[in-house]
């Protein structure tokens, strides 16, 4: 039987996804958007690198757009990649989170410099984190100065929890130790995302995934873009497969699949090219301000 605990020896290869955005005045007629060119480089990139089995790329500019597939979704089945083929775009999910609560900060919903204390009174916090000075902006900053890697492994890796047991996991958060990552300095990580999301739903009585999909997908019209795996295979999108670069036998389709339990607010959507395109129209925009 495979172990989970041999991740570190495989590459997940499928999941090349390059999305660029220009924002407006960017452009001028010597340096116009040649979608034939980067098709063609996407396509030498890909026969170079035998380990990547399909590429999706999606370029926006305020005057034009390129979107294209290359290569196939799985090494089984042959299928080629499309421009609404869906593909896990992991950490960029954080973006999504960010915005979809600063849009609710900006109608007055909720207040990002609300302390946690204040935000989640009820939340089981040790005594020992100062949750009267951490604020919903501190964790979308990744300045919170706590962790809690328990969480993080169940909602991203194992799946095996409810609701009732994250909240009750959120005892375990510690202080990081390190002077130079503790409150008010940046550390990267999928923690603080893990628990503004888990802190929403519980005063909000709404999951993340459905807030994603009311304050970004559903308004921006991203028809190939959801937070739920089961969405996609019910409803047979065409999706991009994991592969294990590391095989004995070569490139081969990885048992290690994303589900909905290990889709995380930190890193938990599939989205397609051509929704790319209408997701980096919003960042040009604002490049453009």
């Amino acid at each position: 039987m495979r172990n989970s605990s041999k991740l570190s020896r495989f590459a997940v290869s499928v999941c090349a996804f390059l999305m660029v955005a220009a924002p407006a005045g960017a452009e001028d007629e010597s340096h116009s958007l040649d979608c034939d060119a980067l098709e063609s480089l996407a396509a030498a990139g890909l026969d170079q690198l035998p380990s990547i089995q399909g590429v999706s790329l999606a370029v926006y500019t305020p005057d034009e757009t390129c979107v294209a597939g290359f290569g196939v979704t799985d090494i089984e089945t042959q299928e080629a990649v499309s421009a609404d083929t869906a593909f896990y775009i992991a950490s960029s999910t954080k973006s999504m989170l960010a915005l979809s609560l600063a849009a609710m900060d900006a109608r007055g919903e909720l207040d990002l410099d609300q302390p946690v204390a204040e935000f989640a009174p009820t939340a089981p916090f040790s005594r020992k984190i100062p949750i009267d000075r951490i604020t919903l902006r501190h964790l979308f900053a990744m300045s919170s100065g706590i962790k809690n890697p328990a969480y993080v492994y169940r909602v991203a890796f194992s799946g095996e929890y409810t609701d009732d047991q994250l909240w009750d996991l959120i005892g375990a958060t510690e202080r990081n130790r390190s002077s130079s990552i503790q409150f008010g300095k940046f550390r990267y990580s999928n923690w603080n995302y893990n628990l503004a999301s888990r802190l929403f739903e519980a005063q909000y009585s709404l999951r993340w995934q459905d807030m994603l999909a009311r304050e970004v997908f559903d308004k921006l019209g991203m028809s190939r873009t959801t937070a739920f795996m089961s969405r996609a295979a019910e409803e047979g999108w065409s999706l991009a497969r994991p592969h294990a670069t590391l095989d004995p036998d070569g490139t081969v389709r990885s048992y290690l699949e994303k589900t909905d339990a290990t889709m995380q607010s930190a890193g938990g959507v599939i989205m397609s090219g051509n929704d790319a395109l209408k997701w980096l129209e919003i960042f040009a925009s604002y490049l453009g301000n």
